[in-house]
This record gives structure tokens, sequence and C-alpha cells, in this order.
């Protein structure tokens, strides 16, 4: 018997090291994503949750207070930059709150809503990818589904929001039906564009010139981004005939037209930088 109990508690020990190996490597996978400040911010607002839930009778004083102070001190190594032994006092906090629920000191509730609130701050400290997704927890909306994540096609009847854009089905504009589109795209062309003179000329692409555009109904990819308002003009190569004196300018407007043929431009400058004296007249 007692052999069979030491080689369990060695299975055991084999099982933990095998998950802080897993752990580790995630880690390091994610080690980058890791921001410090936010779960600093999420610790305050905790302590004021928890103060509160103290004032409002939610949580008696006496386990109150002591969440409260591992909360402060969570704070304090958070401010100093301690960042791993802040989660080493997150598992603490969660294994005394665990421990308050279990023999009735606070309510399982309030503890199990706690904890949640806890697992959010250790995921802003240690950013590991649960489900294997490729988006860690502190930006994937369901760490325990590979099929939610920022970037999934969101599916429009399954009441979830797969896409984590913070909107479910109908709510979504993924999922809303255009009927009848009379709304021009949103263009927004940037200030200016600065190129240099080739002898050859210079050849670009409308959406060079655009810092945002959007529209209701269409994709992105739908859009026509042209330089004439009929959308044919969708390349072009500025040569020194385009320039304007004195200061070698062009103004130009950038049009975007959406499937139903809605359209609206922005206006905006080429600034051309002749150092070799290409236009320069003979």
């Amino acid at each position: 018997m007692k052999k069979i109990l030491f080689l369990l508690l060695i299975a055991v020990g084999m099982m933990g090291c095998a998950k802080e190996q897993v752990s580790a490597d995630l880690n390091a996978q994610f080690l980058e994503l890791r921001t410090p400040e936010v779960a600093l911010e999420l610790t305050n607002a905790l302590i004021d949750q928890v103060t509160q839930m103290i004032a409002e009778g939610i949580i008696a004083q006496g386990p109150g207070n002591s969440i409260l102070s591992k909360l402060e001190s969570i704070k304090k190594k958070l401010e100093d930059g301690k960042t791993n032994v802040a989660l080493s006092k997150l598992d603490e906090l969660i294994a005394h709150l665990e421990g308050l629920a279990f023999g009735g000191a606070i309510d399982p509730d309030a503890a199990a809503q706690l904890i949640a609130q806890v697992g959010s701050i250790q995921c802003e400290l240690n950013p590991v990818d649960e489900d294997g997704d490729g988006s860690p927890c502190n930006v994937d909306c369901d760490d325990h589904n590979p099929d939610v994540y920022p970037g999934h096609e969101e599916i429009c009847d399954n009441g979830i929001d797969d896409d984590c854009d913070g909107q479910v089905d109908e709510n979504d504009p993924d999922c809303t039906p255009c009927v009848g589109d009379w709304e021009a795209p949103t263009v927004l062309c940037v200030q200016s564009l600065l190129k240099q003179m080739e002898p050859e000329g210079i050849p670009l692409l409308p959406s060079a010139f655009l810092a945002y555009y959007w529209d209701n109904c269409s994709a992105i990819e739908d859009l026509v981004v042209s330089f004439d308002p009929d959308g044919l003009q969708t390349s072009k190569t500025f040569t020194c005939d385009d320039l304007l004196p004195p200061n070698n300018q062009v103004l130009i407007n950038i049009w975007v037209t959406d499937q139903a043929g809605n359209k609206d431009y922005c206006q905006t400058l080429l600034l051309v930088h002749d150092p070799d004296g290409i236009c320069e007249a003979p």
C-alpha cells in the first residue's frame, strides 16, 4: 500500500512538472504581451470593489480586511515591478478566497466573482494561451474555446461573440444584412504624401493617400479606390508635367466607391522632392 501511495505521489509530481513546463513555454511565447500597468489598474479597481462590498455588508469586516491586505501587498509588488512575486501572491489570494468560501466566511458566489477578477489580473501578468488558438488570454475573450478569438469569422446564429469584438449575432455589424444601401463610404486622406521624383516618374496607388476608409455594407476588399469619380483610374504614374510650381505639389482627389455605386472623396497633396533636378527646365 505504501508503495502504491509513493508511486502516486511521484506521478502527481511529474504531472505538476509537465504542467509547469507547458506554462513556462507559453510564458516565453507571449512574454512581450505582459501588461503590468493594466494589472495594476485592475488591482486598484478590485480594491475599490472589495471595499464597497464590505461597506454594503456583502463581505464581513474580518474576511474583507484579510482580502484587502493581500490585495494591497499585490499592489505594492506591482508598483515595485516585482511581477513574478505578484503572480505568486495572486495564487495565494485565490487559495485564500476558496478557503473563505469553503469555510462559510464569505458567500460562494461573491468568492467566485472575486476569483474571476483575480484571474484577469493574472492573465495580464502571465498571458498564456489556454485553448491553443494563438491568442493569449488577455486578448482572447474566451480562452477556453479554440473557436473564439480576435479575427475569427463571426458565426451569426450561435449566440457567441466568435471574433471578440464585443458584439453577438444580430447585434454584430458583420451579421447585419444591408437592404437598400444609400450611404456613401467614409473616406479620410492623409494630409500629404512626400515622394522623390524618379526619371520614370512616381508610380502610386490611390490607397497610398488614404488614412482610413470604411463602408456600412461593402467589405473593404470590395470597395473601389481610384483617382477619378468613375472608379477607372486605379493607379497613376506622376511625372514632372503633373507638378504645380513653385513648390512641386499635386492636389489630388481620392475616390472610394461601394458596391451599390455610392461614392465619396477626400483631398490631399503629393509633395515631390526633386534633388536631382529631373523636373528642372533645360
